[in-house]
């Protein structure tokens, strides 16, 4: 093996329980022998669907406490636009999570099916070997959760420091980026998962190419027999996960497709929101500079783009992958077709059993017409892409923005130092 089994399970449980708690977890994980790791699956959770039922109904109770504290509370830097902004934040945030909170317990079942395939994927490559090991992608995922809690942590200590609201000011400034940035984490963590199983299939078919290329140059028949006659059942069950992967794939479209929907908007108003601030107390003579200020509003706008960076560019590289599946397949029936093989296909209807080389033609035709009817692609439901596209986009958008709010900054400036001229005139 190429790690232990119950390594995957501690893993597995540790994610786990850490989205349960931030609520976007409302299966139960649960083993039947706790010395094979094949009996990990996952079921229904009551506890978990009420748990996300009472934090949605609290986050609504408490909104009414924050919300008008937010309204009542004043600083330094504030403007007319930041306060307009922040109300509108704040609000949509509340509204965000709640929503969300109450579309994972209306989906739960597609959240427990996909929880299962991608074990029962892993149980698919242990049983054929696949040579990749699963410890990489493990401390990827580990190490990218590692900096997240140190930028919420910084989050949290900053917010403090600069604006001193305690635990309430927490709810309504920092809650709702903690669960983007969570949510994300999570979609990026199913995303390397697949990712991880799309290398597997690709490894798999380039050692078949390469099988292949060395019996058509090889002079010892008997190698060549037992090669031709391994193929067609490794092309069969290479075909049976690709098109497992594939059904997978589809379903974590499908669940994270209306949660990226509202994240995404999120996402650029709060960047939008947090630059123009940075900028204000940067560049505005009449904004007194506080320093607690400037580094929070650093970490926000990290904290912020971090998580939709990484999974923009992940959802891009496993479409480069899936791309990568349908290139090796081709080579291979490229391969296949020679002038024998044709004319075993034209006449193998004559025959009670096709050879080998026939069968292993077959195969990759089947294979290459899957690949041409299933057409995988991530979105939010079915508005725009998920992929570096994306991110450029919302990166451009942030720009564009900000440049209108300073105008509109300069613009008002202008006619109150005209009025105060006219004034004194």
């Amino acid at each position: 093996m190429a790690y232990p089994p119950r390594w995957i399970y501690r893993a597995v449980l540790w994610f786990h329980i850490i989205f349960k708690i931030m609520g976007l977890s409302p299966v139960s994980l649960r083993d039947k022998d706790p010395k094979t790791s094949s009996a990990i699956f996952f079921g229904r959770s009551n506890f978990g669907i009420f748990y996300n039922a009472l934090l949605s109904i609290s986050l609504v109770a408490s909104s009414f406490v924050t919300l008008p504290r937010l309204h009542d509370e004043a600083y330094g830097s504030e403007s007319t636009v930041t306060y307009t902004i922040e109300m509108v934040q704040s609000t949509y945030g509340t509204l965000m999570i709640s929503t969300i909170l109450l579309c994972y317990i209306y989906k739960w079942s597609s959240l427990r099916s996909i929880c299962n395939s991608l074990m029962h994927l892993e149980e698919q490559f242990r049983f054929s070997r696949e040579p990749i090991s699963i410890y990489r992608t493990f401390w990827i995922l580990l190490m990218v959760y590692v900096g997240q809690t140190i930028m919420c942590v910084g989050v949290v200590v900053t917010e403090e420091l600069a604006f001193h609201d305690g635990p309430l000011g927490w709810v309504v400034s920092v809650l709702p980026t903690a669960f983007v940035a969570n949510i994300l984490f999570q979609y990026f963590s199913v995303i390397s998962l697949m990712t991880m199983n799309f290398i597997r299939v690709n490894e798999a078919l380039q050692s078949l190419h390469r099988s292949t290329s060395i019996d058509s140059k090889s002079l010892n028949r008997r190698r060549r027999a037992s090669v031709n006659c391994s193929m067609p059942q490794s092309l069969r069950h290479l075909r049976n996960i690709y098109d497992n992967l594939c059904e997978a794939s589809e379903e974590i479209s499908q669940f994270y497709s209306f949660p990226t929907l509202l994240v995404v908007p999120f996402v650029f108003c709060s960047l939008v929101f947090n630059l123009y601030y940075l900028l204000l107390l940067l560049f505005d003579d009449d904004t007194y500079f506080e320093l607690f200020s400037f580094i929070n509003g650093v970490f926000f706008i990290v904290y912020l783009t971090y998580p939709l960076g990484i999974l923009t560019g992940k959802i891009t590289d496993i479409l480069d992958k899936i791309e990568r599946t349908g290139i090796i397949v081709y080579s291979l029936l490229n391969n296949a077709i020679d002038e024998e093989t044709l004319a075993e296909v034209k006449s193998h209807r004559h025959r009670q059993l096709p050879s080998k080389r026939v069968l292993r033609f077959f195969q990759l035709r089947q294979f290459a017409l899957q690949l041409l009817h299933r057409q995988i692609k991530f979105t939010t439901s079915d508005y725009f892409n998920l992929d570096n596209a994306l991110f450029q986009s919302v990166v451009s958008s942030v720009i564009t923005y900000l440049v209108i709010l300073i105008q509109f900054q300069v613009a008002n400036k202008s006619s109150i130092a005209c009025q105060c001229n006219c004034t004194m005139d």
